[in-house]
């Protein structure tokens, strides 16, 4: 978990949503080869099942016998991918994302190279802070206030990668920030404002804390919603009772976020003030603002952690829930480029390996 800071601006990039070379299912699509002795034999995607992904990594392990390293874009996945290899009894690198308790266990033992870690407490935390200040002060230009925001109203929080040498520290603090105990005090009269996550992952409790130190300082009513499921509809379902049980302010991560745009445009920014959260919508006057990591770099990060397991090369295999998220995109390209040894932090949209 990063430090507490306020808003840690990185920039913007955009991504283009179609993609060749990914697989939904059990099926490999055509390796891409990425040069520097790199190649990227599956992108595979699970619907947000840690089962289905590590089926797929089982049955993948089994097919592609020379694969030297998994990549996992989501928090449930390099747990998954950690079962398969271990299961397997092959020695792969496993490259991560986030916190999960098992992957700092696996990165402590040696199983995982590292993780790059994003900052869910202050996703929940900020969000919720420019909820109530929209609210309470009734005025959209707040927004311009904020230190290095983007033009499109982009707030991007740093990530960390952490190996070996400092899984303990961060444990540590892991630990202390899931075992706060907050007290929401009197909720009489203040305004509500609610969290929606996209699943019900143990990412999502972070953002929980930070939400709830978020409404006490701040002064609203906080609701927290994690879905059991990532199903769309299950998301769209919980946000229409929020507007109709009178939540003034929605933070959302969304399901699907194209397939959505219409939905969050139409028939929610209308009714309250809307703010996305770790995934982003394409069109971004849909929302007020989007606070989140800027997923290109970490991505990239990754990559640099593949490399270091694997330096002289070798097929690559990248597991994440579904690609039509913007997060999974841009995450999956900025591995890819660092592999192939190109950079495209600074340009407006990323091209996606095709």
């Amino acid at each position: 978990m990063l430090s507490r800071s306020c808003f840690a601006i990185l920039g913007i990039i955009g991504a283009a949503v179609t993609l060749a070379g990914c697989n939904r299912g059990g099926g490999t699509s055509a390796d891409l080869d990425l040069g520097n002795g790199y190649k990227l034999i599956a992108t595979k995607t699970d619907e947000g099942s840690a089962t289905k992904c590590q089926t797929h990594a089982e049955d993948l392990l089994l097919k592609r016998p020379k694969v030297a390293c998994l990549v996992g874009l989501w928090e449930y996945n390099p747990p998954a991918l950690l079962r398969a290899v271990r299961g397997s009894g092959k020695k792969v690198a496993i490259v991560a994302f986030d916190e999960n308790k098992q992957t700092l266990e696996g990165i402590k033992d040696g199983s995982i190279e590292g993780t790059v870690v994003q900052d869910p407490e202050q996703f929940g935390f900020q969000s919720i802070k420019i909820l109530a200040i929209l609210l309470t002060k009734g005025n959209d230009d707040f927004l311009k206030s904020i230190p290095n925001i983007t033009k499109n109203n982009s707030i991007f929080v740093e990530h960390k990668v952490v190996t070996k040498d400092g899984v303990d520290k961060f444990k540590a603090d892991v630990d202390k920030i899931l075992n706060q105990k907050i007290d929401p005090g009197d909720q009489t009269g203040k305004p509500k404002v609610a969290f929606v996550s996209n699943n019900a992952f143990e990412f999502w409790t972070f953002a929980e804390k930070g939400a709830q130190r978020a409404a006490k300082e701040f002064g609203v009513q906080l609701i927290f919603r994690k879905p059991q499921d990532s199903s769309p509809a299950t998301q769209r379902n919980i946000i229409q009772d929020l507007i109709s049980s009178g939540v003034k302010g929605i933070a959302v991560s969304p399901n699907e976020p194209k397939n959505a745009q219409d939905f969050f445009k139409t028939e929610v920014a209308p009714k309250i003030k809307l703010v996305m959260v770790d995934n982003d919508l394409p069109d971004s006057s849909a929302r007020l603002c989007y606070i989140g990591t800027h997923n290109y770099r970490a991505g990239r990060s990754a990559g640099d952690l593949v490399k270091k397991a694997i330096p002289n090369g070798g097929e690559v295999a990248i597991f994440v829930g579904q690609m039509g998220a913007t997060n999974a995109i841009e995450r999956r390209q900025g591995v890819l480029d660092v592999l192939a040894g190109k950079d495209q932090t600074d340009m407006g949209e990323v091209t996606p390996a095709r």
